[in-house]
């Protein structure tokens, strides 16, 4: 099994402080996140593989264990196969509080299952003892928390009741759907509760990513001369401006209008409205002699 390098994968020194390294695991984060590359396998495996990467190297002092062992890893095959682990190998998973920021990765590799999960060489010893569990160590409670599109765009403090106790939860703006919440202390029998979030579909907007599109209707006066409609948005009502000659099917932009970022409050995507033509129905005998005016007028151009 090959050795994996977690500072490589940041593109951090070893010799990078704590702070640093959370810096580069969130701009990593951000950029590779699936709701920004939505299909994009490749962006996937390596946002799985930084979010690794800090799982151990984020935390001092499961990335204090990982050092020590770095260079009796060469070693560590023959101990499992022996049944048992080397001295000086990881023996505690303190992990990184980061699903608070929405960037759990899950799947992790079996270098990773070996020292910080347990069983990754397929029936070697596994650090933690028996069934990969490191002994003592609380057991995590999971739970689900339904939120509307809205309260996952605007943020939203949640008050939830487990085992009899009430938790306040302060769930920050542009939590996405199937986000990961950890609780510390919270779960059973005092260990961490880690809550899934399910936010709900909008209603007239498509969402990619951060970016937001809706669809804008408008009268055929407006789109013919130009002018302003008033559009209804996630940030509040706007006055769109539209220039003559607008055509069904355009599509405007609005920067910074679209959904907010999670991992960097105050940053949001952009907003993509397509403008729809409404035709009149059902015209007067004067509108329609004006229109075939308008069209006798056109072909003599």
């Amino acid at each position: 099994m090959e050795y994996r390098d977690y500072y490589k994968v940041l593109g951090v020194d070893k010799s990078a402080t704590q702070s640093d390294i959370k810096k580069k695991y969130r701009k990593l984060a951000v950029q590779f996140h699936p709701d920004k590359n939505p299909g994009n396998a490749e962006a996937e495996r390596r946002f799985k593989e930084i979010s690794e990467a800090y799982e151990v190297v984020g935390d001092a002092e499961t990335r204090k264990k990982y050092d020590e062992m770095g260079e009796n890893w060469k070693h560590y095959d023959e101990y499992a196969k022996q049944g048992r682990s080397p001295q000086g190998s990881a023996r505690a998973y303190g992990g990184a509080s980061d699903f608070d920021e929405g960037f759990g990765g899950g799947g992790f590799s079996d270098f990773f299952n070996a020292f910080f999960g347990g069983g990754g060489f397929g029936g070697g010893a596994s650090p933690f003892g028996e069934g990969g569990q490191r002994p003592g160590r609380k057991p995590t409670t999971q739970a689900s928390l339904p939120l509307t599109f809205e309260e996952a765009f605007h943020g939203v403090a949640k008050v939830v009741e487990l085992h009899g106790e009430k938790i306040r939860l302060n769930i920050k703006a542009g939590a996405t759907d199937g986000q990961k919440l950890k609780v510390g202390g919270k779960g059973r029998d005092g260990g961490d509760l880690l809550i899934l979030l399910k936010v709900g579909k909008p209603y007239a907007y498509d969402l990619q990513g951060l970016h937001l599109s809706k669809k804008v209707t408008i009268d055929l006066y407006s789109a013919v001369l130009g002018g302003k409609v008033s559009v209804d948005t996630l940030h509040g009502k706007i006055s769109l401006p539209v220039p003559a000659g607008t055509q069904s099917g355009k599509k405007l932009r609005l920067k910074g209008k679209g959904y907010p970022d999670y991992s960097q409050q105050g940053h949001f995507g952009d907003l993509t409205l397509e403008i729809v033509v409404e035709i009149p129905k059902n015209l007067s005998q004067e509108q329609r002699d004006l229109f075939l005016k308008l069209q006798e007028l056109d072909q003599k151009k």
